[in-house]
């Protein structure tokens, strides 16, 4: 079925120099760029350098919103460096406190996409994707282009560290079965509408699988599109998580 399922949005904010004008420009039109949100949907910001900052949890006031994106613009940095991996592995864990149990839960970034991790750090990139996972959260990102942004890849990409390994957004979008757009200061309103409008309208596919073991392990899912159907409509691109973990079923939450 194709879903309309509320939506619990956590816009999760680079603070890099070459994001800032993004940001202001997603503050100067927000409200605009929200249009697409329901009254039942709900948004959350953090902002992230070396470290994360919650600045508003889940909330239906798009006004509020908007105010929390300009302490964004007020913030000089949230420590040094850009840790994305960090950011997206807690971002996970604020996904609990949405407030709707049923909803589907997106983390959006908007980023430069240049950042690095140590090799040895903690969380690893697999950490992370295991909690994205097992939280049912899909991972969008709004890639910030520009002169300043391409350098620093081609720079990044030369400087073979043994030790810093470069961390892209793609590495978890991919997984989570989320979609990276590019984006400037002039259009990220309307990539971000855009985005939003392709994550309401996403199909929700039911099926039994063959085996009933529950003992948590990881189970991919491969999803194709059948020859005859391919023939008729061309490539079809397919965006959708590449596993679950096989678990016991929680009980829903009681209604307060």
């Amino acid at each position: 079925s194709q879903d309309k399922l509320p939506l619990s949005i956590l816009l999760l904010l680079d603070l890099s120099a070459s994001v800032k004008p993004v940001i202001e420009e997603i503050r100067n039109g927000a409200l605009q760029a929200l249009r697409y949100l329901k009254p039942e949907d709900e948004i959350a910001v953090m902002a992230f350098a070396d470290r994360t900052e919650l600045l508003n949890d889940f909330t239906k006031d798009r006004k509020t919103v908007v105010e929390q994106i300009s302490r964004v613009l007020e913030k000089k940095y949230v420590g040094v460096g850009t840790a994305l991996h960090t950011a997206l592995y807690e971002s996970a864990l604020q996904m609990d406190r949405a407030g709707n149990p049923l909803s589907r839960r997106v983390i959006i970034a908007v980023t430069d996409n240049i950042a690095t991790m140590h090799r040895y750090t903690h969380p690893g990139i697999e950490e992370v994707k295991d909690r994205l996972l097992s939280h049912s959260s899909v991972v969008c990102g709004l890639v910030v282009g520009g002169a300043t942004s391409k350098t620093l890849s081609i720079f990044t990409r030369e400087h073979k560290d043994a030790y810093n390994w470069r961390v892209k957004i793609d590495d978890f979008a991919e997984p989570t079965g989320g979609e990276v757009m590019i984006t400037d200061a002039r259009d990220v309103n309307q990539k971000l509408a855009e985005m939003i409008n392709h994550l309401r309208v996403r199909y929700s596919i039911g099926y039994t699988p063959t085996s009933a073991d529950t003992n948590g392990g990881f189970r991919r899912i491969k999803l194709l599109i059948a020859g005859e159907v391919e023939k008729k409509e061309g490539a079809i691109a397919i965006k959708t998580r590449q596993g679950y973990f096989a678990r016991e079923r929680q009980p829903l939450p009681k209604p307060n």
